[in-house]
Parts: structure tokens; C-alpha cells; sequence
């Protein structure tokens, strides 16, 4: 008999085909998709937003048909739990419960479990509490609770199983909760055991997205996870190195440890401020790193990322008006001592040699139960991938005439990362705890990786020709963070304050010459950062249906920037008459305050409301002189603006049952405004009484200040969990209106200006899914579609329905992780790909267009003792050399071509 869901599949599939008669055929993450014409385009996106809605209302519905067929309704448990050996802690559970409990491996007698409070599920509670003991918990077809090894760590190194101590470990646990008389069914659940028939369940990850400890399946909101498994698997140690494959999310790579995020098509302009928060623990790094971005401290011994999609602004404050990234360090251990270092080598199709790596891990109990430390240095070493020669750009070559000279360097660009990052952690009492962290990165490279547009990995550059303390083309980042972390255990309720200490550097040497049309030039850019941040929070946890979360936050940024443009040719040619061409001090400043918070309340164990706000006032005050033949009359700013506002989120929560999240939200999300040069009245404007200035339709800015630009996010989406936990399904829709754009508009008086007059909206959708097809393995798939543009005209920034920068309407991703024993030995296989859609850097698609490519990784390894692993890994393998990011009409940055590499590891 065919099944409701099926049914339901087939009736929405006829439905979504017959509705796309008059569209494109539509394949977003098949790279040979193509827009057929513009009016076929128009349709698309008129029609895009019904298909959406039916797909996710319908899999509503096949969900709660499976749901309801497989009888399957797990009931939620409160749990209050601080870190027990894992046999306590499970015995606890089962108690609290009523299950059965069986423990499979003596592990559970020495290894601590993870604290566990809330709500939970029996599977969500054995999750949380055995992450990072390396057990695996589930529950039987007669509703036992089984704790073991995963399959592949049931055997040493030789094949044998460890089954020495299991039967009597299950023996004594049966009898202790079930007595004699239940022995029949207990047992037959041992045997299952041995048997290796136990379920096999998706891993389930803990996040704090929402600044509490909760289940990525229950918490509701659009979030994608990566455990340390997925991170190590995927040969994670940037942020370009995952961020592309996620739906929703755009990264555009611009050189050694820069990218350009955004979420949701969230963005307008790179001369803006990111639209991306992204943080280290507790620590913002937005405002740290030079140029608007966030620095790029290397992901090494991470215990999870959390990517979050859409507004973060109540909680995570401006900039994260497109989403947050959260990247999160392994804690130390206060029990035991571990260490282990890992060494590998890679080679680049076209470099001029390998690539080195050294990553060094050590955790010290240095007062058991009381005082660790954990320490992590890493260095990486890659070779630049792009010749110089001669012919590839004329007008560059043609500088040569004006005494110029030739970079004639092979394999430019490489680079050297050197870090290192300690935390302390010390356990003043059972509720106290002090976390000190400080990272220390530095980044140094020689030369560039642009390259020009026509074909390869070559470019035409000069040399800087003494001019500056360097003849070639150079980088370097100093970056230096402390953060200190008090958490304070109230019983009803969690105390935490963050406080934040910061210091950069970042500088560049480039050739400047293929911008300015041919005029040699060189730049020297130094960019210096200090920063103090301090955040204080309240979350209640009560038993009640009411909880709440409160904080307080402040800023007090400092930013100085000293830019020079030099003539790099022969000085008797030089026409200007003057080396110095462009340059000057450039000094910003921004205090900020903030009250925030949220409170939910359950008005059933299915229903929840959250409602959050966050106030925020900051001063900002900004000088600018630049002076030089190439500023003209000159650029002049000194100017301070102040403002304040209230952003707001509401987010209602339906559980129909166990296996089913339904969420709707509308969420706000903002971005600091910024002191602006006002223009001269008497120049700009010959008309006072229309206010607008002259030669646009764009009313002048009078107060020499920017607003904060804000958004207006509204979405709907849905978390099914399915097959007994072994498939997880979630969808999100959504519709973004963002309005105060910042545009810059330059009137008949040739005075530039910015004004708050952009308006834009973005639609789109996500799916993922993650599918547990055996114990060994499993299937991951992702894809958006996303649909943003400007949604009126902008003089200086578009027209209506010019799509919106940095992000592609269609991406996807797919991934098989298999698990398996070689001779006795554990063994993988981690393959993945990734497509990202093509688009522009400008709203008006002048660029080149830039991505439209599909990325294939190949990640094998094998545990070769209880102490050595070894991999093998292929990034880029169909060796995709499509544009990564747009400089000028001449210049491009290029993806990485195919590389092969080995890593091994070794734990003392």
C-alpha cells in the first residue's frame, strides 16, 4: 500500500511542476543551470516564493505523516545535572526516566560526562552528556537505554574485541535496576548488543547560539553546526575552508586570511562595514582585524563552529544584521593530561613547493579538579601560487617606459601563519569558574596572489623600486587578544561576564600601478587596532515555564590608519613633480552601550513564545585627511555622530510532538552609523527649499552623520527529526526588507557624499538534511536559493532589481562520511562537494562575474595505533580555477588550485 507521505511527495511534486510551466528549468546546484532570458528570470522569482511555501508546508506534512505512522512520541524530561563519571550520570537518567539502562563499555567508570541541564529527550540527554567520551547512547525497539563504543572502537588494534569485561558490566547494571525477574528481556537486549544491532543514531550537537546550552535540533532558529569530527574531517583550519558550502552564507576570498561574508544576500558595498558578526568564544572580531572584515584566527583544537542565519541583532549586537559565526574552543580539562602535535605536508598544482604544517596541542591538570592549563601553537607555511611576467597586462608593462621595473618573481604570495593560544581554567568552587584566554597570531607574506583576468595563474607587476623599506609586495597581521571569562553557578540561574582586550597590526605594500591607469605607484597601508569590550549577562534556570536572559554590554574601539601612495618610477620622469601622490592619517573611534535580553515563556510543553529587544546608543568620531594630486582638492573629515535606537525579535515555537519544531520569527538587525563630511550649501545645493542635492534626487545629508542602517527579517521554519533519529530535515524560509542603505552620491558641485537612501529586499530559502544511512555511514545535503536586489533606485548605488553584491542565488553541497576497519584498524573515508553560484561584486554587474563553480574534497584516514593517525586529503580536486573575487576591471583573486597533502598525528 502506498504511504501518506508518499502520496503527499507525489501531489506536491505534480503541483510544484505544473506551477514552473511558464519558468526556466531551474537546477540551482547543477552547474550547468542557466537563466534563459530575462523574462523567463522575472517569472522565476514572481513564482519562486509559492513553490517555497508549498515545499515547506508540505513537508510539514510528510513529516507528521511519518511521524504518525512510526507512532513515535518521545516525552520531554527536566534534567538538573552537574559533570558525574558517565556510569553516575547514566544511572541518574534512568532514574529520572524510568528506563532500562545497559553499559556496554568500562569507560563509563572513569570518564566524566557533560553537565546536563534542561529539557530534554532520553536521546538528546544521552547526546549531551556523552559528547567527547567517545560513547555512543541509544535506545532499543523495547525501550532501553544502551551506552557503548561505536562499532569502529569495539576492537584494538589487532581485530580483538573488547568484550572482556562487557557481559559482566551488563550483568551488574540489570540487576541494579531491574532485579532478577527482568533478566529475560534484558538479556535478550545484551545480545542485541553484541550482536552489533543497536541503533545507529545521528551524532547530536549541544550549541549556545542562544546563549544557553541547548540541542541543535531544539533550539529554533536557522543554525548550522559543525562538530570537531566535521571540522577534522573536512580539514578545517579557516574560515574559507567551510563557509562556502553552507546554504545561506557567501564567503568571497580576497587574499591570505581575508574574507568577505554575508548571509541571506545581506550586502551592498565592500567599502561597508561587514554584515557578518563573527566571534572567538566569547570575543567579537569584527572590529579587530583591518579593512571592515574580521581577522582570520586559524581554527585549531575547536570543539564546534555554529553558523547562524539571519538577524542576530538582540543578542549579538551590530554587524550581525546577516547572521554570526561562532567559533568555539576546546576548554581545558581539569583531569586529565593530554597532548598530542600534528605535521603535514601538501603540494599546489603550480606552486614552486610544499606546503608545511605544525599544529601542537597540550592540556595540564596542574591542581586536579581545580586549575588547567591548554596551550595550542601552530604554524603553517604555503607557497604562493602566481608567476609574474611581463606581458599579461600592457598598461602595467607599458610603466616601464617611465622607468618602472618588472616583477619578474615565480610562485608569488607565499605566506606564514604563526600562532598560539592559551587558556586557563580555574574552578574556584563547585559554582565558580575563571576562564583566562589569550591568542597571539601573526601573519607575514611576500608578494600577492592577483591575477589577471584573461587566463591563469600569472599577473604583470612591478617591483616598489626602493621607494619604500621594501622593494616587493608584502603583508603582515599581528594580532593579540585576551579575553577573561567569570562564570558564576546561582542555582536558579547562570552569572557570566566577558571582558575583552585587544591590539592589531595589519599593513600592506602593494603595486598600485594597474589601478591608477598605467602610473607607477606603490601603497603603504598600516592599520592599528585597540579595543576593550565587556560584556555582563543573567540567564535564569528555574523550574517554571518562564525564563529569562539579561545583559549588558559596552565598547570602546580605536582604529588608526596611515595610507601613502608613492610614484615607483624614475623620478626625473615623474610628471606629478612630487613622490607623494595620495595619503594621510586616518583615525576612528566608536563607544558603544547596549541593554539587552529575552524572555520565553511556555504556554504548553508545545508552545513557546521568546520576545527580545536590545537597546544600543554609541559616539563615533572620525578624521580623515587625505591629501595629494590624486585627492584632488583634498578630502577632509572631522566629524563625530552619536545615536541610539531599539531593535526587537519575537519567535514562536510549536513542538506538535516530539520529532517536529515549527518556528516563525521576526527579528531585526542593525549596523552602526558613522560620522560623515557634510557638503558646502552654498555649492551642492542652489535650490535650499527642496533640500536636495544638486544634479540627483537624493536629499542632502545636513547633520555630517550616517544612521544605522536596519532590516526586518520575517521567517518560517521547520526541524523534523525522523527514522528513530536517524535522518534530520530542516527547512527555512524567509523575507528580508532592509532599508538606510549607506550610498555614496556625488552631485554637479563633484563633492561626494553618503546618505542613507538604499532600500533593498531578499527572499530565499534553505534546506538541509543529514541522513544516518548505516552505523557507518552517512549522507549530508544542503542548498539555498536566495533572491536579493534592490528594491527602489539608489543614485550611487542602482537601479530597482539590480541583484545585490557577494551573493549567488543558488548554492548546494552534498557529503558521504564512511566509517570502516582496515586490518583492525579505524579507517575513512570523508568525501565532499560543494557548488556556489556565479555573482558580482558591484549592484551594477560590471565585474566580471566572479564564483560559479563546483568544489570536490577527498579526505581519507586511518588510526595506524591507539596514538598515530594518519591522512591522505585532496582539496580542490577537479581543479576549479574560477575567479574568487573582483579588485578592478584588470585584477581578480583566483581559488587555490588542486592540492594534495598528508597529515599525522600523534597523542602522547
Amino acid at each position: 500500500m502506498t504511504s501518506t507521505p508518499s502520496v503527499l511527495l507525489t501531489i506536491w511534486f505534480i503541483w510544484f511542476t505544473v506551477n514552473n510551466k511558464k519558468i526556466k528549468k531551474f537546477v540551482g546546484f547543477i552547474p550547468s543551470a542557466r537563466l534563459l532570458t530575462v523574462r523567463l528570470e522575472r517569472t522565476a522569482r514572481k513564482c519562486m516564493a509559492r513553490q517555497l511555501a508549498g515545499l515547506v508546508i508540505t513537508l510539514c506534512w510528510i513529516t507528521g505523516a511519518i511521524s504518525a505512522e512510526l507512532n513515535h512520541v518521545a516525552p520531554v524530561y527536566r534534567f538538573d545535572l552537574p559533570p558525574l563519571v558517565v556510569q553516575e550520570a547514566l544511572e541518574q537518567v534512568a532514574k529520572t526516566t524510568g528506563h532500562h539502562l545497559l553499559v556496554s563499555s568500562e569507560l563509563a567508570e572513569t570518564a566524566t560526562s557533560k553537565a546536563l541541564q534542561g529539557e530534554y529527550t532520553v536521546l538528546a540527554a544521552l547526546a549531551a552528556l556523552l559528547q567527547g567520551t567517545g560513547l555512543s547512547g541509544g535506545l532499543t525497539e523495547h525501550g532501553v537505554i544502551v551506552v557503548r563504543y561505536p562499532k569502529a572502537q569495539d576492537k584494538t588494534t589487532n581485530g580483538e574485541e573488547k568484550m572482556n569485561t562487557r557481559k559482566n558490566i551488563l550483568a551488574s547494571t540489570i540487576a541494579f535496576f531491574t532485579g532478577v525477574a527482568a533478566m529475560g528481556v534484558q538479556a535478550q537486549e545484551a545480545a542485541a548488543v553484541d550482536g552489533d544491532q543497536i541503533e545507529w543514531l545521528l551524532e547530536e550537537v549541544v550549541v549556545t547560539a542562544t546563549k544557553r546550552s541547548s540541542n541543535v535540533q531544539d533550539t529554533d532558529m536557522s543554525i548550522r553546526a559543525l562538530g570537531q569530527t566535521e571540522l577534522e574531517r573536512n580539514g578545517v583550519v579557516g574560515m574559507g575552508d567551510y563557509l562556502a558550502s553552507i546554504p545561506g552564507v557567501s564567503q568571497a576570498d580576497y587574499g591570505v586570511g581575508r574574507n568577505r561574508l554575508s548571509m541571506r544576500g545581506v550586502a551592498a558595498s565592500f567599502s561597508d562595514e561587514t554584515t557578518v558578526g563573527v566571534f572567538v568564544g566569547e570575543v567579537p572580531l569584527n572590529n579587530i582585524g583591518g579593512g571592515g572584515g574580521a581577522v582570520d584566527i586559524k581554527l585549531v583544537d575547536m570543539d564546534r563552529v555554529e553558523v547562524l542565519r539571519g538577524p542576530q541583532g538582540t543578542l549579538y549586537g551590530s554587524g550581525a544584521m546577516g547572521g554570526a559565526v561562532r567559533n568555539i574552543v576546546n576548554a581545558p580539562d581539569l583531569q586529565e593530561f593530554s597532548a598530542e602535535i600534528e605535521l603535514g605536508t601538501s603540494k599546489t598544482k603550480s606552486a614552486g613547493g610544499s606546503n608545511g604544517k605544525f599544529i601542537g596541542v597540550a592540556n595540564l591538570p596542574l591542581i586536579e579538579e581545580k586549575l588547567a592549563l591548554r596551550v595550542v601553537a601552530y604554524r603553517f607555511d604555503n607557497k604562493g601560487v602566481v608567476d609574474m611576467v611581463g606581458d599579461r597586462d600592457p598598461v602595467v608593462a607599458s610603466a616601464t617606459a617611465l622607468g618602472a621595473v618588472l616583477n619578474t618573481s615565480e610562485g608569488s604570495g607565499d605566506s606564514e601563519f604563526i600562532g598560539v593560544r592559551a587558556s586557563l581554567l580555574w574552578q574556584v568552587t563547585e559554582n565558580l569558574s575563571v576562564n583566562l584566554m589569550h591568542i597571539d597570531q601573526d601573519l607575514e607574506q611576500d608578494g600577492v596572489q592577483i591575477v589577471t583576468a584573461d587566463a591563469g595563474y600569472e599577473n604583470t607587476r612591478l617591483t616598489l623600486n626602493g621607494k619604500f623599506s621594501r622593494t616587493d609586495e608584502s603583508r603582515w597581521d599581528e594580532t593579540k587578544i585576551s579575553n577573561l571569562v567569570i562564570n558564576y553557578d546561582l542555582g536558579w540561574g547562570e552569572l557570566v561576564s566577558s571582558s575583552t582586550v585587544s591590539e592589531g597590526y595589519y599593513g600592506q605594500l602593494k603595486d598600485m600601478t594597474a589601478i591608477v591607469g598605467g602610473v607607477p605607484a606603490g601603497m603603504f597601508d598600516e592599520f592599528k587596532t585597540e579595543g576593550f569590550i565587556q560584556e555582563l549577562r543573567l540567564s535564569s534556570n528555574w523550574d517554571g515555564a518562564t525564563q529569562f536572559l539579561a545583559g549588558l554590554y559596552y565598547e570602546d574601539l580605536d582604529n588608526n590608519e596611515d595610507t601613502s601612495i608613492l610614484w615607483t618610477g624614475d623620478d626625473a620622469l615623474n610628471f606629478f613633480g612630487t613622490p607623494f601622490l595620495f595619503g594621510g592619517p586616518q583615525d576612528r573611534n566608536v563607544k558603544q552601550r547596549a541593554v539587552f535580553g529575552e524572555v520565553s515563556h511556555e504556554f504548553t510543553d508545545r508552545l513557546k513564545l521568546t520576545v527580545g529587544g536590545r537597546w544600543y546608543d554609541y559616539d563615533r568620531d572620525e578624521f580623515q585627511s587625505l591629501v595629494g594630486p590624486f585627492a584632488g582638492s583634498g578630502v577632509f573629515v572631522d566629524e563625530q555622530s552619536s545615536e541610539n535606537g531599539i531593535i526587537g525579535k519575537v519567535n514562536i515555537a510549536y513542538t506538535p510532538q516530539e520529532d517536529m519544531l515549527i518556528y516563525t520569527q521576526w527579528s531585526e538587525g542593525f549596523r552602526l552609523g558613522k560620522p560623515v563630511a557634510a557638503v558646502p550649501l552654498a555649492l551642492c545645493d542652489n535650490n535650499p527649499e527642496d533640500g536636495i542635492l544638486d544634479g540627483t534626487s537624493t536629499a542632502i545629508n545636513t547633520d555630517g552623520s550616517l544612521d544605522s542602517d536596519t532590516l526586518d527579517s520575517f521567517e518560517l521554519g521547520g526541524k523534523f527529526s525522523l527514522m528513530d533519529n536517524r535522518l534530520s530535515l530542516n527547512t527555512a524560509l524567509y523575507h528580508i526588507k532592509w532599508e538606510g542603505i549607506p550610498i555614496r552620491v556625488t552631485g554637479d558641485c563633484n563633492i561626494p557624499t553618503e546618505v542613507n537612501a538604499g532600500e533593498a529586499e531578499s527572499n530565499g530559502a534553505e534546506i538541509e538534511a543529514r541522513l544516518q544511512v548505516t552505523e557507518n555511514i552517512r549522507l549530508d545535503f544542503g542548498a539555498s536559493y536566495t533572491d536579493a536586489e534592490l528594491s527602489k533606485n539608489s543614485e550611487g548605488l542602482g537601479s530597482k532589481g539590480d541583484r545585490l553584491p557577494y551573493t549567488p542565488r543558488s548554492s548546494a553541497t552534498i557529503g558521504l562520511d564512511y566509517e570502516f576497519d582496515i586490518a583492525g584498524r579505524q579507517s575513512f573515508l570523508y568525501v565532499s562537494y560543494a557548488h556556489v553560484g556565479g555573482y558580482h561584486t558591484d549592484l551594477a554587474e560590471s565585474s566580471v562575474e566572479i564564483a560559479d563553480y563546483g568544489k570536490l574534497n577527498v579526505r581519507a584516514g586511518m588510526a595506524v595505533s591507539d596514538k598515530l593517525d594518519i591522512e591522505f586529503y585532496a582539496t580542490n580536486l577537479l581543479d576549479a580555477d574560477e575567479f574568487s573575487y573582483f579588485v578592478n576591471g584588470v585584477e581578480h583573486y583566483q581559488l587555490a588550485p588542486r592540492q594534495f597533502g598528508l597529515d599525522a598525528r600523534y597523542r602522547f
